[in-house]
């Protein structure tokens, strides 16, 4: 193993892995020495470190695993199938001819509740060995948790969709030598436009139907509005994800030292099937409590990516600490900036202060591999409530937002004048740039730029809007 880590010397992803095996390197070696005097009390305290790092060390190595040789965003790298981003694409290649089945677990959260996620995520591999071994190379997708798609032929498609139900329901699925069983739901649809959105009104229906799969091309636009005033909210944004209505909207950050536009802040927006817009305070707070909502957050980092590949700006992205805690989006987001080196140098995650706090380590090893990938990190809403201004000193921060509570009080609130500039200072001490949020007019514009902040944000200098130029105002 050291020679292989030697090998790959330079690369961050090794450096780390090679750190690790370094001590675990030494702590064998202590071991060692303590057994051969037969001081076994003491042959114990590294040879549980030994167990601990080796199990990190596996840990690293199957992440490495996903990012060298799944190495695309286009994959998804639990099942090994392509993922839905893959499926939007391939649809818009396909006619007619073809036709989209998808399908879900029942009561597959029950199974996860029992077992945990860990020991559920074997059944999705098993799916997915059982979808490949079956279907044509490239037309089985994982499209989120337990939700899967596949491309058939239009003409004979019910005995093709009935063998595979069938043969997921007759599978001999275990976890820890008990039995699961397990039952689908499912649709499905010739493809052509809003194809996933049909077929996710028919997954509605099948589940209605005790799991018969549902012809999705006979739903009309009757039964279409019947069903669109009976769903839940859940299925609403369900529904909304596969119909690609998931929007980002950009609002401009401004270069306070050269009066530009250097920057632009990427803000998630839903459009309701009536074409209303929704900010986040309408929808988010259901969406993180769906296992939909990462696959959400990969879709807005995978389109802010895309849509700024070719533009001369900076752009920043929320996350928040449940997004850097999941090992499936963390992997995502090393394979995209790993992929694309020069639009990740423009990138900037920004990460809330009041959840930066949570796990200090997880968050420093998080925007150390920003750092290591050419991305920057900034610190949002800082100042709201209790500031943390340990955070600031402990974390390697590029930027610190202050929040726009702070900011729009400025001009008439001493007590908010005092915060600005202790953030200010503390900023200069660190070498993090700050920007002002709620900058709303040019009094306040004016007072920023006085009191030595580098950048502003707010309705003054831009509303959120879905292209660059009609941000700008």
């Amino acid at each position: 193993m050291g020679k292989w880590l030697q090998k790959n010397q330079g690369d961050p992803a090794f450096e780390k892995i090679n750190e690790k095996h370094n001590h675990l390197h030494a702590l064998a070696q202590s071991a060692l020495r303590m057994y051969e005097k037969k001081e076994y009390a003491f042959f114990l305290l590294p040879y549980i470190d030994i167990v601990a790092y080796s199990y990190t060390i596996r840990d690293m190595l199957l992440h490495f695993y996903f990012v060298e040789h799944l190495d695309s965003i286009y994959i998804d790298p639990l099942s090994g199938l392509p993922n839905y981003l893959q499926l939007f694409h391939s649809i818009e290649t396909f006619s007619a001819d073809k036709s989209l089945f998808v399908f879900n677990i029942e009561g597959f959260s029950h199974i996860n509740m029992v077992h945990g996620h860990k020991k559920s995520n074997k059944i999705i591999k098993e799916i997915a060995n059982y979808l490949n071994s079956r279907c044509e190379e490239g037309m089985a997708y994982r499209i989120y948790a337990d939700e899967f798609a596949v491309i058939l032929p239009t003409q004979g498609r019910e005995k093709k969709m009935r063998e595979l139900k069938d043969g997921i329901e007759a599978y001999p699925f275990q976890i820890d030598a008990t039995p699961i069983d397990i039952r689908l739901y499912g649709s499905v649809a010739r493809v052509g436009p809003n194809v996933l959105e049909l077929c996710e009104y028919g997954l509605i229906a099948s589940r209605e139907q005790h799991g018969i799969i549902a012809n999705a091309d006979t739903i009309e636009k009757k039964q279409l509005e019947a069903f669109a005033e009976n769903i839940s909210f859940q299925q609403k944004l369900r529904l909304a994800f596969m119909d690609n209505r998931i929007k980002l909207y950009y609002q401009p950050i401004l270069d306070l030292k050269h009066n530009r536009i250097e920057k632009y802040e990427a803000l998630m927006r839903l459009e309701d099937d009536d074409g209303t817009i929704h900010t986040p305070a309408f929808f988010l707070d259901t969406l993180k409590s769906m296992y939909l909502y990462p696959e959400v957050t990969k879709l807005v980092i995978q389109q802010a990516f895309s849509y700024f590949k070719d533009k001369p700006y900076g752009f920043s992205l929320n996350l928040t600490y449940g997004d850097i805690k999941n090992p499936e989006l963390r992997t995502f987001i090393v394979t995209i900036l790993k992929n694309n080196p020069e639009t990740a140098s423009r990138c900037t995650f920004e990460l809330i202060e009041s959840e930066a706090i949570l796990n200090m380590e997880e968050i420093h090893a998080f925007i150390k591999m920003a750092h290591d990938y050419g991305a920057k990190v900034a610190i949002d809403d800082f100042g709201s409530g209790y500031s943390n201004y340990d955070l600031v000193f402990n974390l390697e921060i590029d930027y610190i937002k202050i929040d726009g509570s702070l900011i729009k009080n400025l001009l008439n609130d001493n007590k908010s004048q005092i915060m600005v500039n202790s953030i200010i200072t503390l900023a200069e001490e660190k070498g993090a740039k700050v920007i002002a949020e709620w900058v709303s007019d040019p009094a306040l514009l004016e007072k920023v730029k006085e009191i030595g902040i580098e950048y502003a944000q707010g309705f003054h200098i831009g509303k959120p809007a879905p292209d660059l130029h009609s941000a700008e105002l």
